[in-house]
This record gives C-alpha cells, structure tokens and sequence, in this order.
C-alpha cells in the first residue's frame, strides 16, 4: 500500500491526476484492509485524494474525504497537532474555491489556534 501510495505521489507531481488517483484508491483500500479506517497510513492517503480531488474541481468529494481525514487526525493526535492544522487549511481552501467564503474565514482561523 506504501508503494502505490508514493507511485500516486509521483503521479500527482507530474500533473497526471487520473494515475494519482487510481494509485491512491488501490492504497486507501489496502490500507482500509490492513489497518482500519482509523489509522493515519488510510487518511493520509484519504487526504492525498482529497487533493486531487481539490484539483479537478470536485469539491463535494474532496471536502467529504477532508472531514473524514479531519474526524481521524483529530481522533488520533488532538487538535493542536500540525496534521490537523494543515486538514483544516485543506478545508478552507476547498470551502473557499467552492464559494463558501465565509465558512472557509472558520477553517483558516481554526487552524491558526
């Protein structure tokens, strides 16, 4: 799963959004699999497809892959951890591109506490 996870990140280094995506989906599965939805190896890749996601302009599938990798890291390392942070950066930036600036003012302060 670590594997294709960082194929998925040359994928996605390289503009080639539709491998990036394919590589991260067979990850998260494994991953899924192997550890559970609740293990931060299944949301960093859930937050990676949120990115590609944040990329195509689909941000209804992004922003549900972010809340999931938020409600996890939150879970796991508390609020104040820098991988909280920078999910809730991710949020406000796709709440932000979709229009909802005033929801995504939220995010970006949150994320400064």
């Amino acid at each position: 799963a670590k594997i294709l996870h960082n194929i998925g990140v040359c994928h996605r280094h390289n503009d080639d959004y539709d491998e990036a995506l394919e590589c991260y989906n067979r990850a998260h599965t494994m991953f899924v699999e192997a550890a559970g939805r609740n293990h931060l190896d299944t949301v960093r890749t859930l937050h990676n497809i949120g990115g590609i996601y944040r990329r195509l302009e689909k941000y209804k599938k992004a922003l549900l892959c972010f809340e999931e990798v938020l409600r996890v890291r939150r879970k796991i390392l508390g609020e104040d951890h820098t991988s909280v942070k920078i999910t809730l950066v991710s949020i406000a930036a796709v709440l932000r591109r979709s229009g909802r600036v005033k929801e995504a003012y939220t995010f970006y302060a949150d994320s400064m506490r």
